[in-house]
């Protein structure tokens, strides 16, 4: 009798173990990830920071390391999303040869799953419109792109000059509509980062045609200068 309550208890004692391992395995899964994709994020703020674009050994070694971390935390919306940005440097890098839209096909993949699995995060969605505007991809994708990143981040400044280089440098193939959402970005953009800005529009001459989407005010006198 006394053997037959002792059984259950040793199940417990058993799944308790395997919990706990469990537990560690995945813990080690998320540190290992986490140590990989800082590697990757460090080089993305470098590059950022220096305003330059990545030599070919730097941006193979941050897509290395960003396709890694992915592959130990499969579901997490921070390594979909690094990797694409990553491949968007590759393919900036290979923008010459042009195999962009090749090496980029898997940042789309990435952004997507990204978005379904964090509905809400706008710099998913202004990234995303990015490479669609890269790749010349001015479709219902962009547009639903574009209108979830100024959604979802209407007053981040990151948003602001990721969604300003997505919407000038496909400018003339915009819509009207399109054009609306892009300078009104930039007119909230302006109190945070005006220099950025002013830089983006300047480098692909739009500043007459984004000028005229602008409301009349301090600002706009400012960075259009009238």
């Amino acid at each position: 009798m006394s053997a037959s309550f002792r059984k259950p208890s040793s199940y417990l004692l058993v799944l308790v173990v395997l919990v706990a391992f469990w537990g560690i395995y995945q813990a080690a899964r998320m540190g290992i990830a986490d140590v990989v994709a800082h590697k990757a994020e460090f080089a993305v703020g470098r590059w950022d920071d220096e305003k330059r674009m990545p030599t070919s050994d730097e941006v193979e070694r941050a897509v290395a390391d960003a396709r890694s971390a992915l592959s130990w935390e499969p579901r997490n919306p921070d390594y979909h999303d690094l990797l694409a940005q990553v491949l968007i440097y590759k393919g900036l890098v290979h923008w010459a040869d042009g195999t962009f839209n090749e090496i980029t096909d898997e940042s789309l993949v990435l952004y997507r799953r990204s978005v379904e699995l964090r509905p809400r995060w706008p710099y998913a969605w202004a990234r995303f419109a990015l490479v669609k505007s890269y790749r010349g991809e001015y479709d219902a994708e962009f547009e639903n792109a574009l209108s979830k990143a100024v959604k979802y981040g209407p007053w981040d400044p990151g948003i602001h000059v990721t969604v300003a280089e997505a919407g000038v440098f496909g400018w003339r193939r915009l819509s009207i509509e399109e054009r609306k959402v892009v300078a009104a970005n930039i007119h909230r953009g302006l109190k945070f980062e005006f220099s950025s800005i002013q830089s983006i529009v300047r480098r692909y001459n739009g500043m007459i045609l984004v000028c005229g989407y602008l409301p009349r005010d301090k600002r706009t006198t400012r960075f259009c200068g009238w």
